[in-house]
C-alpha cells in the first residue's frame, strides 16, 4: 500500500489505511477471499478460514517463506518491472520447453539486466 506524494488528501489516506488494517475490517475482508488472497502476515496462519478447504492448507505457511519482489535487493520499481514481466517464471518455462537450461538462464539474465538498467 502506498499514498502518492501528490495526493490531495494525504492525511485522510493515512487515516483510511490505519482504519482498513484494523482486524475488524481487514480480517472480515480477508476471510471473504477464502485463501485466494494470500495473507501477508504470519498471525493469520492459524486462522479458521484455512481449515474450510483442505486444498488450501499448503498456503497457510506462505508468509513464512514468502519474500518481497527484488529480494535480496530493495523492493523498488526495477524489481517490480522484473516481477511484472515474469522474467524468472519465463526463464523456467524456456528451460523446460526447449530443454536448454543454459540458454534459458542466459536469456533470463539478459532480461534482468535490461529491467535493472545494467
Amino acid at each position: 500500500m502506498a499514498i502518492l506524494k501528490n495526493s490531495k488528501n494525504i492525511a485522510g489516506a493515512k487515516e483510511f489505511l490505519k482504519w482498513w488494517f484494523q482486524d475488524e475490517q481487514y480480517l472480515a475482508w480477508w476471510r471473504l477471499q477464502e485463501g485466494y488472497h494470500l495473507q501477508p502476515i504470519k498471525k493469520l496462519a492459524d486462522d479458521p478460514m484455512w481449515f474450510k478447504d483442505p486444498k488450501m492448507a499448503p498456503f497457510r505457511q506462505q508468509p513464512k517463506y514468502g519474500i518481497n519482489a527484488g529480494y535480496a535487493g530493495p523492493p523498488n520499481e526495477k524489481a517490480a518491472l522484473a516481477w511484472a514481466k515474469y522474467i524468472i517464471v519465463d526463464t523456467y518455462v524456456k528451460a523446460i520447453q526447449s530443454g536448454d537450461a543454459k540458454a534459458a538462464v542466459e536469456w533470463g539474465a539478459e532480461q534482468l539486466k535490461r529491467a535493472y538498467g545494467l
